[in-house]
């Protein structure tokens, strides 16, 4: 354990040294906020460090190891001396002047990164869900060095997949010298302790922003008091990564025989809509209570039953909690860089410098922000590049700027910004496929307001009595609240009813898997008014409310404030930002292989809540001006209320998660707190353990292994996974939805079917051949499936290389 503990002061001290390394050149793109940049820094340099790399090594002039992140950080700090120049003296100076934000900034970062950790150790294992699959990735970088990275489940492949973050947490192994299993679950305290510091950093920066007014140039320029932005500081890292939604507060209502029958009914919660069992306890004990957060909304077809792909919902402390080291997770604080970039250019617009921000160096880094997150999670691209762009367009607005080249050279900074991202990121796209297939129109299955106040009830009371008190300060825009709120929502009910006629005329729509749960039991000719019903009389409160957000924070947006509050517009962006998110899918979503709406709900709800908790954090300062004592005490005590209900989730499922804070990793027949996440195969099965080990030790120049295949989350792609070595086929299921069809993959399951099972050593032989395997793994799951007078030719014909109680691993010898 002395080296686990060891090994997390030196990723937290890697962070913090390239944070510092990075922070001029990170403050060419984010110097005219008050923070100048330092609280985004560390994040900024993974992300330029990690472009650096796999831009150098897709050409073969540098590889994921420690020597390669010395070379990109020495040449970010380099880049970062010689275009500041003069500037390192202002930074000095900003530093020493506002050293509480600097020592705060870091405090949270440092303690986030231990708890997390902790908490990491306690509950490490690498198992389930998609972590088999996102350790696959990792061990694949780690093992292999090259870029762009072999696909570990299809031998011969690159990864077709947005694998930026796993490249970033690659070189953080390299440099730290951590196994793949320790790596792993240090990466979820690094995401959790950046994205806490970035958060963090962003409401500092519109705390002082509201408290500088415009003729007093640069926010950075003044030193705002401690007691003035301290609260929503610590509030926001709280409201984004450690609170739950209410589901938790309800398990504890249900398990506690609070509420009747028919409420329970109504909510409609699956397993909390089960009879209230009364006197059985407060502590919820239904065995996974804690995912159902992650599941509070219910889709229903016509006749009201419930369809079997359920939306996913997760929130940041369930994916941190779970484990699950996914690409929604990794690009957390880099979609809080973007965030920090677009409110540099919402400045840049207000004091109408954007022609000093459009030159080739903070272009450029722009782009490497916004493109590096389609690298790093696909879906967060175009959010960042709509707040981008409407960050200029409310900054140029709010200045009353009219000159019409101000307004165009935005837009080419907008294009140029673009066509940078692209250019940068070629040897990605050039090998990335994918299963998105177009827009599928969603005519039946809305959220219902129970369920969605459930799910971001947390956030929105604050953000909601935010937005009401500053609707009364502002003169609306009344043009952009309707076109925002009615306009929008009009614009979803017209794209939806076009898709859907010329998706039942063509017949795409019978061809979906949604229509065979479309109608339930109510008839074809009844479908369009049971439809209607839904829509405007049984479920149509979350819409409407969605619709008057839009309308409000577009009024905002655009109106002329009558209180101070600078920062405001753009808040009011990033609210109106998740409404929409969170409007759409109940019209139109991504056509994906699921052909339901599950995973853009997923997607588009993370990134609301990601935006929301801003909102709701900054929602406190501004709370705080007003002037009637009863107001302020009424918004406190219900933002109290509400915050302290998300939190009763993350306090029982800790509990739950690490069997009472003592650890579910058991060695020795004792729980035992560890940060590697495989360590669990010593008990678990420890001749797999062994026979993994040796092969993470050998280091072939090429060639592939073959074992077992089968479906998606089981344990099936379990060896590459845990070795880095590529297979000939992993979870089949998977390589579909990366590469948006089964081209590739082509009859390979069929092939290791018959590579096992097969007697004749000439058949296997053209298959080993085919494929370029060098090892054939024989554990107890191969020989549970394929025949053993299979198996025999490979000890006639194979170097026994390996070999234990229940594991052989051969070794083609040519």
């Amino acid at each position: 354990m002395a080296a686990e503990v060891l090994a997390v002061f030196v990723w937290w001290l890697l962070a913090v040294l390239a944070g510092w390394l990075a922070w001029p050149l990170c403050a060419k793109l984010l110097g005219t906020l008050p923070d100048m940049g330092y609280t985004a820094s560390k994040a900024f340099s993974l992300l330029l460090t990690g472009f650096l790399v796999f831009t150098l090594g897709s050409f073969g002039f540098l590889r994921v190891t420690a020597g390669s992140v010395l070379v990109a950080a020495g040449a970010v700090a380099a880049a970062g001396l010689v275009s500041s120049g003069s500037h390192q003296q202002q930074l000095s100076a900003w530093a020493k002047i506002n050293w509480r934000v600097v020592l705060a900034s870091e405090l949270i970062f440092f303690g986030a990164f231990v708890l997390m950790a902790a908490l990491r150790s306690l509950n490490p294992e690498i198992v389930a869900t998609e972590k088999p699959m996102e350790l696959a990735f990792l061990s694949s970088i780690m093992r292999h060095q090259t870029l762009p990275a072999p696909d570990p489940w299809l031998a011969g492949y690159g990864i077709s997949y947005y694998y930026f973050g796993y490249i970033i947490i690659g070189l953080m192994a390299a440099t730290s010298g951590v196994t793949v299993g320790i790596a792993f679950n240090l990466a979820l305290a690094l995401v959790f302790a950046l994205a806490a510091a970035a958060s963090a950093g962003l409401i500092y920066n519109l705390v002082a922003i509201d408290h500088t007014p415009d003729a007093a140039g640069q926010p950075n320029q003044q030193q705002l008091p401690m007691k003035v932005w301290i609260g929503p500081v610590l509030l926001a890292p709280v409201l984004l990564l450690v609170v739950g939604n209410l589901n938790g507060l309800l398990e504890l209502l249900h398990q506690g025989g609070v509420g009747s029958a028919a409420f329970w009914s109504w909510l409609n919660i699956k397993w909390l809509s089960e009879p209230v069992v009364a006197g059985a306890g407060w502590m919820p004990t239904r065995y996974l209570w804690w995912w159902q957060a992650s599941r509070v909304i219910r889709d229903l077809n016509l006749s009201g039953a419930p369809i079997d792909l359920e939306p996913i919902d997760e929130f940041p402390f369930f994916s941190f909690l779970l484990g699950d080291l996914h690409p929604h997770v990794l690009g957390l604080p880099f979609l809080l860089l973007a965030v920090s970039a677009a409110l540099a250019l919402y400045l840049h617009a207000r004091q109408q410098s954007l022609h000093k921000f459009a030159v080739a160096v903070p272009t450029a880094l722009l782009a490497v922000v916004l493109g590096g997150l389609a690298f790093m999670n696909a879906w967060d691209f175009p959010l960042a590049l709509a707040l981008a762009s409407m960050a200029c367009v409310i900054g140029l607005a709010a200045s009353g700027q009219t000159n019409y080249a101000i307004w165009q050279r935005s837009g080419v900074l907008i294009l140029t910004t673009i066509v940078l991202c692209i250019i940068f990121f070629l040897p990605f796209y050039t090998g990335f496929r994918s299963q998105a297939g177009g827009i599928i129109p969603n005519p039946i299955f809305v959220t219902r307001l129970s369920q969605f106040t459930v799910m971001f009830g947390v956030l929105l009371v604050p953000a909601g009595l935010w937005l009401l008190w500053e609707s009364t300060g502002v003169n609306l825009n009344w043009r952009a609240a309707l076109w925002a709120g009615p306009g929008a929502l009009a614009a979803l009910v017209g794209l939806c009813a076009l898709l859907t006629v010329v998706a039942m005329r063509t017949g795409q729509l019978a061809a979906t898997s949604a229509y065979s749960t479309l109608l339930g039991d109510v008839p074809a000719a009844e479908m369009w008014n049971a439809i209607l019903r839904r829509r405007f009389i049984e479920s149509p409160w979350t819409n409407w409310l969605l619709a008057g957000m839009l309308a409000a924070a577009g009024g905002v947006a655009f109106g002329s404030p009558r209180r101070a509050g600078n920062s405001v517009p753009f808040v009011a962006m990033l609210l109106a930002a998740g409404a929409a998110l969170t409007l759409i899918p109940d019209f139109v979503y991504l056509r994906d292989t699921f052909g339901m709406r599950l995973n853009t709900i997923f997607k588009f709800y993370y990134q609301a809540w990601l935006l929301w908790a801003l909102v709701a954090a900054y929602a406190v300062s501004r709370m705080e001006r007003v002037q009637s004592t009863v107001g302020r005490l009424a918004f406190g005590a219900v933002t109290t209320v509400v915050i302290t209900g998300g939190l009763v989730y993350p306090a029982l499922a800790v509990w739950t998660k690490t069997e009472g804070l003592q650890g579910t990793t058991v060695i020795n027949q004792q729980r035992t707190a560890t940060l590697d996440g495989l360590a669990y195969m010593r008990t678990a099965n420890p001749d797999e353990a062994d026979a993994h080990a040796w092969l993470r030790a050998q280091l072939p120049a090429s060639g592939a292994i073959a074992e077992a295949v089968g479906g998606s989350y089981t344990e099936f792609g379990r060896v590459s996974a845990h070795t880095g070595l590529p297979t000939v086929l992993g979870w089949p299921g998977h390589e579909l939805q990366w590469r948006g069809g089964f081209t590739e993959a082509g009859n390979r399951e069929e092939q290791v079917r018959a590579l096992y099972s097969s007697r004749t050593w000439e058949d296997a032989q053209q298959i080993l051949s085919a494929h370029d395997i060098r090892y054939v793994y024989v554990g107890s799951l191969e020989r549970n499936i394929f025949p053993a007078a299979g198996l025999q030719k490979f000890d006639l014909h194979m170097r026994p290389a390996f070999s234990n109680n229940s594991v052989t691993i051969y070794e083609r010898i040519n």
